[in-house]
């Protein structure tokens, strides 16, 4: 695995890392929260409920997850260098996936940060939308690595109550350019969104991206049927 010189500012400190909690938002931030947007019709949810039983057996698609660290390449999406413009630091990214590895640590999985790239693109960090030309857009110019690597892309959702969406692993095959996760940028530790401010949702969505599905989706047994370990889900 490859792994950016930005992390040089990290020190390869493993605990959570400590920030002044940013300012608070007036006006822009979304407060209401029904929240995850990662979904699939009753077509393919069908059809990814065969695809995992027929792979139950084997390695998930994205290899065997429990070999290393899987790297995790996190895009920056901005208007402006400050933090109510979408900007992170490193401190504050280096947070969330301590708090990843903390909720998978029991089923063995753990992350690291591979590289921080940052974009500043008002319309992609205001607009940015599941099925939209700017989401190809923006996943087609930024992405890195394969179908093991994650690439999140923190958005602002302004005008949205979503706090993030993640593609599955059999989606891999037919768009490997829109392999990864959106995420609203005030849901990772210490941000400003009451209530989703303890980097659960970067846990939620990881585990679609590893394979899960909701526990509504087909005969509410898709979620046992796609993993050989448990998701750190509610």
């Amino acid at each position: 695995m490859f792994f950016g010189t930005t992390l040089a500012l990290l020190s390869g400190a493993s605990a959570v890392l400590a920030f002044v909690p940013p300012p608070v938002i007036m006006q822009r931030d979304v407060t209401s929260t029904s929240r995850c947007s990662t979904d699939l019709s009753k077509e393919r949810r069908e059809a990814a409920e065969k695809h995992f039983l027929a792979a139950k057996a084997q390695a998930t698609p994205r290899g065997d997850l429990k070999t290393g660290p899987i790297p995790i390449f996190w895009n920056v999406i901005y208007e402006n260098t400050t933090y109510q413009g979408g900007y992170l630091d490193a401190e504050q990214i280096a947070a969330q996936i301590d708090v990843l590895n903390a909720d998978f640590g029991s089923a063995g999985v753990s992350w690291q940060l591979a590289d921080i790239a940052y974009s500043e693109n008002k319309e992609w960090f205001q607009s940015v939308a599941h099925g939209t030309a700017m989401h190809d857009d923006m996943k087609t110019a930024l992405r890195q690595g394969d179908a093991a690597t994650l690439n999140v892309y923190s958005v602002g959702f302004f005008g949205s109550d979503i706090l993030g969406y993640a593609t599955f692993p059999e989606d891999y095959s037919r768009k490997p350019w829109d392999d990864g996760i959106v995420l609203k940028w005030t849901s990772l530790p210490g941000g400003v969104l009451e209530k989703y401010n303890l980097g659960k949702t970067l846990t939620h969505e990881a585990g679609h991206w590893v394979g899960g599905h909701h526990k509504s989706a087909v005969a509410a047994t898709v979620l046992p049927c796609t993993l050989p370990w448990p998701l750190p889900w509610p």
